[in-house]
């Protein structure tokens, strides 16, 4: 997820109601820029399409996972991004959210069976994506400090032996504010660029799933102008000295 392999937008929407947000999500979706946005929502009840029925209470989005909370301490990470790969794409998310709970001395987890984060039992984020015609929706919610008694209500993603927690419950203070900005600078910290996705690779999402890509460095431009590559061509930018250290962490 680099600025120069791929650049993003940022967005702080702050508090915006939920119904809102859809609508302007699926105005983002329409268009080809890749899009983060950070937001809070008053407080609100969400569920899966495929499980609506099952919680009457519960605002229906497409969106995969069942029943979740969200207000005004959830931080809510949602991409809207070109993914040719959502594996791929899933597992550079994931990477992001591990390295922002690192600033923590918590023994926070990732949970394949059960997607998201947990501290033993209890469920610190989220992760819900839906993917269509090459483009994510939906993104992560962070618990900073929501208000757990309302959200303890349910079974976070309907999950029966599952509660949720914060950080704020754990010990930890931080502001949705200073949880941004330290999201802004992990993103931008893997600042590295790849041939797959500067050249425009036909072959991308067969690599992507394998694990694998062609990483560029000294930059993104080429001083070539093969007729059949993508691939800016140009002067090489200064070279950025951290670059090897870039690459060797993101893989």
């Amino acid at each position: 997820m680099g600025k120069k392999s791929l650049k993003i937008n940022f967005k702080d929407l702050g508090k915006i109601d939920y119904p809102e947000f859809l609508a302007l999500q699926n105005e983002l979706v329409k268009q080809k820029e890749n899009y983060l946005l950070f937001a809070t929502h008053n407080p609100v009840f969400t569920v899966g399409k495929n499980e609506a029925k099952n919680f009457p209470f519960a605002l229906p989005v497409d969106r995969g996972g069942s029943v979740t909370y969200f207000d005004e301490g959830t931080l809510m990470l949602y991409f809207i991004f070109n993914i040719n790969s959502p594996a791929f794409f899933y597992k550079n998310v994931k990477k992001v959210i591990s390295k922002f709970f690192d600033n923590f001395e918590l023994d926070i987890f990732y949970d394949r069976e059960k997607p998201g984060f947990y501290i033993e039992n209890r469920k610190i984020a989220s992760l819900g994506f839906r993917y269509e015609n090459n483009r994510s929706k939906h993104g992560v919610s962070i618990h900073i400090n929501p208000n757990l008694n309302k959200f303890n209500k349910i079974n976070p993603c309907n999950l029966s032996e599952i509660k949720a927690t914060s950080l704020k419950k754990e010990g930890i203070e931080i502001s949705i504010n200073e949880a941004k900005e330290k999201l802004k600078k992990i993103i931008n910290k893997y600042n590295i660029n790849t041939v797959c996705f500067s050249s425009k690779c036909p072959n991308i999402s067969k690599c992507f799933n394998r694990g694998t890509a062609t990483f560029m460095i000294m930059g993104n431009i080429c001083t070539r102008n093969c007729r059949f590559c993508g691939v800016n061509s140009g002067q090489p930018n200064n070279l950025d000295k951290n670059e090897p250290l870039k690459i060797a962490k993101s893989v």
